[in-house]
Order: structure tokens, then sequence, then C-alpha cells
């Protein structure tokens, strides 16, 4: 997607997709931004998590028109949108960061390669511990007087309260960026939702139809199935089996009743 800033003025015309390796606005901005497909929605400016997601060490990769697949010893949990760092490769045309196209499998990944280099040996990788379409918790902390707001993938802790977003771009280690608040979100989903279902945590910032107890994302609604196309004409993007749009108002992860 292509959310584009529209207003406070002092946030600049940007894209929203983007992250800072430097903080470039305040910690908790919050923007009206606006996209073709979705339409408008509020983001918030925040800090990402400060250590990648540890990986593993790769057992092969191959190319094939310009797509690398990425074969893994065991079990990655890598998502579609994931940014992969690799490094120790030889040749060293493999090192670099790569954003994950597909996952095939369990232990396979596909990412964009230019090179027809054959891979040899050596490769080890880290991962984004944020991917685009996360559901994240929004964190306050205070030091020095100073107020931060970091994201971290939603851990389903039953009955927080806390305040939700959805990442709108992968945040790699001591990155900075934008999480959507309100409007309709592309987010990571399990299952088979339908249009209106409510949505309830199922894995590590990933959301589901099912209901689980204490465990519902409040204020969002799906607003379509996976695998469906949203939008027209050249703006049409087709939705991958683990993607849906919600639509969201500011949620929060259900709290306790009392």
């Amino acid at each position: 997607m292509t959310f584009i800033v529209q207003a406070p003025t002092d946030a600049g015309f940007q894209p929203i997709a983007n992250t800072d390796t430097t903080q470039n606005h305040y910690n908790g901005q919050i923007v009206i931004a606006s996209d073709p497909v979705l339409g408008a929605g509020e983001f918030v400016y925040v800090a990402g998590p400060a250590a990648n997601t540890a990986g593993q060490t790769v057992s092969s990769i191959t190319v094939s028109g310009g797509i690398a697949t990425m074969t893994t010893g065991s079990g990655h949990g890598l998502l579609v949108g994931a940014l992969i760092v690799i490094t120790g490769a030889t040749p060293t045309a493999y090192n670099g960061t790569f954003k994950v196209l597909t996952v095939p499998s369990t232990t396979t990944v596909t990412f964009s390669f230019g090179s027809s280099a054959a891979y040899s040996s050596g490769a080890t990788y880290v991962s984004s511990p944020i991917v685009a379409g996360q559901v994240v918790t929004l964190v306050s902390t205070l030091s020095a007087g100073v107020i931060t707001q970091t994201a971290t993938a939603w851990a389903g802790t039953v009955n927080t309260g806390t305040p939700l977003g959805v990442a709108a771009t992968s945040f790699l280690a001591g990155t900075y960026g934008w999480v959507q608040l309100s409007g309709n979100a592309v987010v990571q989903t399990a299952g088979t939702p339908v249009i209106g279902n409510a949505a309830y945590w199922s894995a590590s910032g990933v959301v589901q139809p099912t209901a689980v107890a204490s465990k519902q994302m409040v204020n969002a609604i799906y607003a379509t199935a996976p695998s469906v196309v949203i939008g027209t004409g050249t703006n049409a993007v087709t939705l991958q089996a683990t993607q849906a749009v919600l639509n969201i108002s500011r949620p929060f992860s259900q709290g306790a009743i009392t």
C-alpha cells in the first residue's frame, strides 16, 4: 500500500511505509495519511524493538528467474513482508537485507535476487522483529523526562487493555516508523475470516477470526477475506492467503471484566 501523509504539514509529504534509522519526527506524533485503495487512516510514529529476531544457519539458496528460494534446517517462523539480514555467505552477493515475498513452507522463503551467482555456504540470518501487517502493542516508557512509545508484536497476554495498532512497515532493530491506529489496515491473519468477523490473537502479531477468551482485538472488524483483490485498475492488489483487511478504530487488547 502507498499511504501518503496528508496532515499535519510539519510531518512532510512522505510515504508511511518508510522506516528511519534515525528519529525524524516526534515520538508519538499522529498524522492522517491516505491510500487510493484503503482510504484514509491515522498513524503514529514510534520506535521499534531494540533487537532483531534470531534466525539460523541457511541450508541452501537457489535462484530462478530473479527469485531466490532460501531453505532453513528447521521451522523459520517468518511472515510475508519480513526483512531478513543475511551475513557470512559465500559468495558475498548473498549478504544483505532482503524482503520475504512468499512463504512456500515452514522451512522455505523467497525473495528477489539480482545475481546469478550460485550459493555455496556460510550464510546465517536475523529477521525484523516486527513485520508489516503485524498487530503491535504500544508501550510508553519515561526516561530523563522523555516519554517514548515503542512497538512490539502483540504477544496475546490476557486482560491487559493495552493500546494496539497495525505496523505499516517492517521494523529492523533500532529503527523508527509508523503504526496505523484507524482506517482500513492490511494485517497478517490466520484462519478463514469473512467480512464482519471480530479479530482475536492467534500468534505473535497475527490475528484470527476464531474467538479466544480474553484475547479480542477490540474496535477491529474484518473488512475482507484473505486472497481477494482490493482496488481496481493499476491500483489493484491481490492479498495473499495470510493477509486480510481489518477496519480499526484506535484498537486495544481486551481488558479484564470486573
